[in-house]
């Protein structure tokens, strides 16, 4: 992953634990039935987790096209 998305992808997680209703992060769930959830990065990259109770499992962080 390109440095410059590493450091993006810090930044959305420090804003995710101040916020996770913050509206850049766009937050939604992405799976009609299991909690899977996905959270903004930049315009082309996106983090996918689970949440379990009230902690999200990032799992993922990758492209659109991927």
């Amino acid at each position: 992953m390109p440095k410059q998305v590493q450091d993006q992808t810090r930044e959305a997680y420090r804003q995710f634990q101040e916020n996770p209703s913050y509206p850049s992060l766009r937050f939604k769930k992405v799976h009609p039935q299991l909690p899977i959830y996905s959270a903004r990065i930049s315009n082309n990259y996106r983090a996918v987790g689970q949440l379990d109770g009230d902690t999200v499992i990032w799992f993922w962080v990758g492209s659109h096209a991927e």
